[in-house]
């Protein structure tokens, strides 16, 4: 749409919608240590949450009160004085506070160095990494609030900013590009909106505009729930091109909705050279969100290699790029993770990577003949990771600063029921998957000291890649640290590192290999292995593998499988196929074909097939575990057809999880009810929460043959049935109508409640196709899981 500059103008000097001076919530506070080991991993036990906080209305601690953990031993709240910046630290996991309030308002409230605000039972999201995030809405009560803080990162500081109306443009958290000199403009922005309020804010919408903006369009008009906030998506068009001489560009943008009012902010654009490094901004199709990543281009026009970087915790992706020199022939493109810290390179970063790597090279028309792959820290262990998954992805790796695996840094315990969780979350094995990696050439550099992710880490990787045959390079500097630099390079040393780029121009497209070796945690990670693809397993939640020769003189192609359902062989030359040798058996094909799909019966014997997969059956990233439902543009649907408890919760739950997946994810996960959504035409993934009696979407996506049911006070899988009203469940299925569709399912209020004990959004933590949990959990970790398991490729229980 067309935006009136005159219009814009008269927004920008609207009423502000946050008070000038934030009320630090500071003084005394108790505070209490570690009761419980945490970790990653699905189920954590809380002794302070079983408490204080699974039950609306318990009883407050007071100094003194001791609490017992599954550590054994009693610790006691003690008082703790927030310093004269009003920070509360100290050696505590929870803080807690009575807070009065002269009446029931909403504030904004940043949690700065807290990972989660408790007000009277309900959780907010708090800014743990304190990365300047914004404030959220926060609900305060008449009279005595009791707050508690969970996730103390060294010291938190609490502060409330009173909101002077429904709409809020938070000022805080944008994702925008960079201008180029000389080029107009066409993408993509977004900026955070909070509902200060109590209903659902309607017909949200985000326009931006100046004298230059020719267009302007949001995405469709959303509804934000109460006391929520999102990153909304902005589209804007700058037909003119940017003259040399800009530094700066600043745009207005306007929300507005249907029912809440509007406001105005202004947003800095930064404009720069095209040869310098410079932030870019795509649509996800994760969710629909806007993202960033980082170029720095070749310094020659004939230079379109493309090197995909990945950066370490807590990095930005500019200053990624911005520590490698320019390269004649290599353009750097430093993806983000989602978020400084995001994920690990694992899970949603790691598909963060690939959409990053997708949308580079279609943009600025590079190489599509295969990548290079780097990082440093955490990056380095992405760059193992990324290869590991993916070991015909990239033509050579390298990482620096490097740590192998979940297991041996970072902290993730052993659990008592191992077999399940590490299912769901194979792909953080990197160790095991270390034959797919001694396919890759690899560079490794560290230094020598570093005090962060010790030189053993690179050591062990080495060890492992030389044990199964592998020659990989190496470089230790001696006497350097974790971020080191020198004389070696134009940028930093310890990423620009000349022997890293020397390795990688060694390392150009080659031909098609002739034979295979190949193993995959699953058919939610890997399917493709340069001209086999799998498309279904005999087993889920295990692994699968295959080796495979092709013969072009002949055109015999024989492959040998494990726990292998379903596969399709593409014959790289475009010759035609009469049938292949599976498994010792061959298997004639009807009619030739270049890219022949074949099936293992139940009995065992091996067919030729027309699809990978039937109707209805799981396919490749539509085929669990649970955390793939959070993605395809999930949504989140709150179920309204219960008691108004229960619905309170229900709402707590979505709201919850949507701030942490903006918060961890930089996402946009839509939340509606249960009656909006039956009138909806959302397409995508679901997730509902609650039960077949209090979301009433429970049978719109949920079909008839689905194994588990949950109801009010019963829960049943399969044949067994659990009657009791403090059960939680999750569990994915495929949607009527495509897609997939899950569940946060509770059979009452408690049940739900469990739920904020979950780390959905962490990465190296899994969970199975399914999982059914009590109370117990909070007091012995995943012991307390009542069951969990797979479902087959008909989406039924697996034996």
């Amino acid at each position: 749409m067309k935006i009136a500059v005159t219009a814009l103008l008269l927004l920008s000097l609207s009423v502000p919608t946050l008070a000038a001076e934030p009320e630090v919530v500071d003084g005394d506070w108790l505070g209490i240590g570690s009761t419980d080991a945490r970790g990653r991993q699905p189920f954590n036990a809380d002794a302070v949450l079983n408490r204080y906080l699974l039950h609306r209305g318990a009883v407050a601690p007071k100094a003194g009160d001791s609490v017992t953990g599954s550590s054994g031993k009693p610790v006691d709240w003690e008082a703790v004085a927030a310093d004269e910046k009003g920070r509360v630290g100290g050696t505590i996991t929870y803080a807690y506070r009575a807070y009065e309030s002269d009446r029931t308002r909403i504030v904004m409230a940043t949690i700065d160095g807290g990972g989660r605000l408790w007000v009277n039972g309900t959780p907010y999201v708090g800014d743990v990494y304190r990365g300047g995030m914004g404030a959220v809405p926060v609900l305060l009560e008449k009279g005595t609030n009791h707050l508690f803080i969970r996730g103390v990162r060294g010291s938190f500081k609490l502060s409330f900013e009173e909101a002077k109306a429904p709409l809020v443009l938070t000022g805080r958290d944008t994702t925008v590009p960079d201008l180029v000199h000389g080029e107009a403009y066409q993408g993509s922005m977004a900026v955070s909106v909070a509902n200060a309020s109590l209903y659902w804010l309607e017909g949200v919408r985000v326009v931006a505009g100046d004298s230059r903006v020719s267009s302007s369009r949001s995405t469709e008009a959303v509804a934000i729930p109460p006391l929520g906030v999102m990153k909304l998506p902005v589209g804007f068009v700058i037909a003119e091109p940017m003259a040399a001489d800009v530094k700066e560009h600043t745009l207005t943008v306007v929300a507005t909705s249907n029912n809440g009012g509007q406001d105005s902010l202004e947003v800095k654009l930064k404009a720069k050279s095209a040869d310098k490094p410079r932030r870019v901004t795509f649509f996800s199709d994760m969710d629909g969100s806007v993202q960033e990543y980082s170029v720095r281009p070749a310094s020659t026009p004939e230079g379109r290699d493309v090197v995909l970087s990945l950066h370490g915790a807590g990095v930005d992706a500019l200053g990624q790029a911005r520590s490698y020199s320019s390269k004649p022939d290599m353009w750097i493109v430093a993806a983000t993770n989602r978020r400084p810290f995001g994920f690990d390179w694992q899970d949603w970063g790691r598909e963060d990577a690939y959409e990053v790597l997708m949308d580079a090279t279609a943009r600025f028309g590079l190489s599509r003949d295969g990548a290079y792959l780097t990082g440093h820290s955490m990056g380095g262990h992405g760059t193992w990771n990324v290869a590991a998954n993916d070991p015909d992805g990239f033509l050579a790796i390298a990482p620096s600063a490097g740590w192998s695996q979940f297991d041996h840094y970072g902290g993730r315990p052993d659990a008592s029921s191992r077999e399940p969780w590490y299912g769901a979350d194979g792909g953080s094995d990197t160790l095991s998957l270390i034959d797919n990696l001694k396919q890759v050439p690899a560079f490794v550099l560290h230094g020598e000291d570093d005090d962060n992710v010790p030189a053993s880490e690179a050591r062990r990787m080495l060890d492992a890649l030389r044990a199964v045959g592998a020659s990989p390079l190496s470089h230790f500097e001696p006497g350097k640290k974790h971020w080191w630099n020198g004389d070696a390079a134009k940028g930093a040393d310890c990423v620009d590192w000349p022997g890293i780029f020397e390795h990688f121009r060694k390392h150009p497209p080659g031909p098609s290999p002739l034979e295979l070796e190949w193993t995959s945690v699953g058919t939610d990670s890997d399917v493709k292995h340069h001209w086999v693809e799998v498309g279904q397993t005999l087993r889920y939640g295990e692994r699968f593998s295959l080796s495979a020769v092709r013969v072009p003189e002949t055109g015999a192609v024989a492959v040998d499988t494990s726990n292998v359902r379903t596969l399709r062989v593409t014959m790289p030359d475009d010759s035609e196929l009469s049938g292949a040798w599976l498994d010792g058996e061959w298997v004639a094909l009807s009619t030739p074909s270049n890219s022949p799909w074949f099936r293992r019966d139940d009995d065992g014997a091996w067919t030729a097939a027309t699809a990978g997969w039937r109707d209805g059956e799981k396919r490749p990233f539509q085929s669990g575990p649970f955390k793939r439902a959070l993605d395809a543009g999930f949504a989140l649907v709150v179920g309204t057809a219960g008691t108004p408890d229960e619905n309170r919760e229900l709402m707590d739950r979505a709201r919850y999880d949507a701030a942490t997946w903006k918060y961890r994810g930089n996402g946009l996960a839509r939340v509606m009810t249960d009656t909006a959504f039956a009138f909806s035409a959302a397409a995508g993934n679901v997730v509902l929460y609650g039960n077949a009696d209090t979301n009433a979407a429970w049978d719109l996506v949920f079909t008839e043959d689905c194994p588990i049911r949950a109801t009010r006070g019963k829960l049943t899988v399969g044949r067994v049935s659990w009657e009791r009203d403090d059960l939680g469940a999750l569990f994915v299925q495929h949607r009527r109508g495509g897609g997939l569709a899950a569940a946060f399912a509770d059979t009452g209020p408690v049940g739900s409640r469990l739920g904020h004990s979950l780390l959905t959004f962490v990465s190296g933590v899994g969970y199975p196709d399914w999982c059914v949990f009590g109370p117990d959990i909070l007091t012995n970790a995943d012991g307390g899981v009542i069951d969990a398991g797979w479902f087959d490729h008909r989406w039924q229980l697996q034996d």
